[in-house]
C-alpha cells in the first residue's frame, strides 16, 4: 500500500510562499549617509540569480550600483544580499533605490544617469525603496525637501533644505525661497510622498506669481521618477504642469503656462498672464486628470473648481487625448506631485534678488468635480456676503442658504468665529 503525504492548509500556504518569487529591501542608510542596502530574496534557485541594484538621485536620474564595473551582487546561501550604494558625489543624496533579482547569465543594463530603471533586465522580481531626506507637513500631508550641494536639475540648480528657505510658517503656509547661501543661489523643491493618480489637483498661493524675476520659475506639477510611461515615450515623466515664468525674456507678454509635456508639441503649451492680484494676492489653480482629458482652470481669490466665476477666470481650458495629432494624456502611474522655484536660466536671479513664493493650501479628490464647501458639511453658496467689505474695522452681512437642499428642515444656520488655522473651504486665516 502506498501511503500519500497530507499537508495542512497551513502547511500548502507555506508551500505557495516559498515558492514566490520576491525580493525585498530591509536596510538602507540614513539620507546623507554612505553604505550599503540590504535585504532578502525568496522563492528563486539562489545559486543561479544575483541582485541588481540601482539607485535615484532626484534631478540626476537613475545609477548602477555597486558600480558600472560591478552591476549585481550574490545572494548568500541564506537569501539575503548586500550592495554599497555609494561611491562618490551625490549618492549619499539619493531618495530611491531599487532592486531586482535576474539571472546570474544575464549582464543587465547599466543607468548613468538614466530616465528609470532599464526595462530590458529581465528580472523575476524586483522591489523599490523610497528615502527622503528632511519632511514636513503641510495641508495634512508629508512632503520631502529636495536637497543638492552640486548641481541638478531642472536647470542644473542647487537645492536648499535650510529650514529658513524651505519652511511652515505660524499659519500653516509652505514658503519655498531662491536665496543665496553659503557662496551658491540656490533653488527649491518639495514632493508630496503619496501617490495618488487620476482627481483633481488644487492649490493656492499667496504670492504676485506673475511678477517674479524674468528667469525665476515657480512650478506646481506631476512628476514620475520611474518614467515607464510607455505611451509617451520622449516623455514617459507623467508630467502635468502650472509654471509662473517669462523663461528668461522680460518682455513676454506672458507670464504663467500650462503644460501637458512634451512641451515641443503644437498645443501642448498654453500661455496666459498672471496680473498683479489687488487686493489680496490669493490665486487659486487647479487641474482634473482624467483618462481621456485634462482641465484646467486658473482664479483670482478664493474658489473651487466647478463653482468659480468667469469673471476671475484668469485660464480656462481643456486638454483631449487625441494621438492623431500627437495630443497623449498620460496614463496614472508611481507619479508624485511638486512644488519648485528655481532659476531657469544662468546661475542667479536676473534681478539680483531673493525670490518667494508662499503655498497657503493643497487639495487632492479621486473623484472630479468641486471640493464640499462648509468644512465638508455643507454645499458651496450656503454663505454669500449680503452687504459690507470684510477688512478690519468694518462691518458686514452674511446671508445664509442651504441651496442643495441636502438639511433637514427646521435646520438652523449658523457660523462659528474662532482663532485657529482653518483652510479652504471653512476659511482662511489672514494678517490683520
Amino acid at each position: 500500500m502506498r501511503i500519500l503525504p497530507c499537508l495542512t492548509a497551513a502547511a500548502a500556504l507555506a508551500v505557495v510562499q516559498l515558492a514566490a518569487q520576491s525580493i525585498a529591501i530591509t536596510s538602507a542608510p540614513p539620507y546623507g549617509s554612505a553604505g550599503s542596502i540590504s535585504g532578502t530574496v525568496t522563492g528563486v534557485n539562489l545559486a543561479t540569480h544575483r541582485v541588481a541594484v540601482y539607485i535615484y538621485i532626484d534631478g540626476s536620474g537613475w545609477w548602477t550600483k555597486p558600480s558600472a564595473a560591478t552591476p549585481t551582487v550574490p545572494i548568500n546561501p541564506n537569501g539575503t544580499f548586500s550592495a554599497s550604494v555609494y561611491t562618490c558625489c551625490l549618492d549619499d543624496r539619493a531618495t530611491m533605490f531599487c532592486a531586482a533579482v535576474v539571472p546570474a547569465s544575464h549582464t543587465p543594463p547599466l543607468a548613468s544617469g538614466a530616465c528609470g530603471v532599464p526595462a530590458s533586465l529581465q528580472s523575476v522580481a524586483e522591489t523599490c525603496f523610497d528615502r527622503p531626506g528632511r519632511t514636513l507637513q503641510f495641508a495634512g500631508r508629508t512632503w520631502s525637501v529636495k536637497e543638492s550641494p552640486d548641481p541638478v536639475g531642472p536647470g542644473a540648480n542647487r537645492f536648499t533644505d535650510h529650514p529658513s528657505d524651505v519652511f511652515i510658517d505660524s499659519i500653516g503656509r509652505l514658503h519655498l525661497r531662491v536665496t543665496f547661501r553659503d557662496g551658491h543661489w540656490r533653488s527649491s523643491e518639495v514632493v508630496l510622498l503619496d501617490e495618488v493618480g487620476y482627481g483633481t489637483y488644487w492649490f493656492t498661493t499667496e504670492s504676485q506669481v506673475g511678477s517674479l524675476a524674468p528667469n525665476v520659475t515657480f512650478g506646481a506639477f506631476t512628476w514620475d521618477a520611474h518614467c515607464d510611461d510607455t505611451t509617451i515615450p520622449t516623455w514617459p515623466n507623467r508630467e502635468i504642469d502650472f509654471e509662473d515664468s517669462r523663461w528668461g525674456n522680460a518682455g513676454d507678454p506672458y507670464s504663467s503656462q500650462v503644460v501637458v509635456q512634451p512641451w515641443t508639441v503644437s498645443g501642448n503649451v498654453v500661455r496666459y498672464f498672471t496680473p498683479t492680484l489687488s487686493p489680496s494676492p490669493t490665486l487659486t489653480r487647479f487641474f482634473t486628470w482624467a483618462q481621456d482629458r485634462i482641465e484646467f482652470g486658473a482664479i483670482a481669490g478664493l474658489a473651487s473648481p466647478g463653482t468659480f466665476s468667469a469673471s476671475n477666470a484668469l485660464h480656462a481650458s481643456t486638454y483631449l487625448h487625441n494621438p492623431a495629432i500627437g495630443h497623449r494624456v498620460p496614463p496614472e502611474g508611481r507619479e508624485k506631485f511638486r512644488f519648485n522655484l528655481w532659476i531657469n536660466q544662468g546661475s542667479a536671479p536676473s534681478n539680483g534678488q531673493v525670490a518667494e513664493v508662499i503655498i497657503s493650501d493643497f487639495r487632492y479628490t479621486s473623484t472630479a468635480g468641486t471640493f464640499p464647501g462648509g468644512c465638508g458639511v455643507n454645499p458651496p453658496g450656503s454663505a454669500a456676503l449680503v452687504s459690507g467689505t470684510p477688512s478690519l474695522g468694518n462691518s458686514v452681512t452674511l446671508g445664509f442658504d442651504n441651496p442643495a437642499g441636502t438639511q433637514n428642515a427646521g435646520s438652523l444656520a449658523g457660523m462659528i468665529l474662532g482663532g485657529a488655522v482653518s483652510r479652504f473651504p471653512c476659511g482662511l486665516l489672514r494678517l490683520g
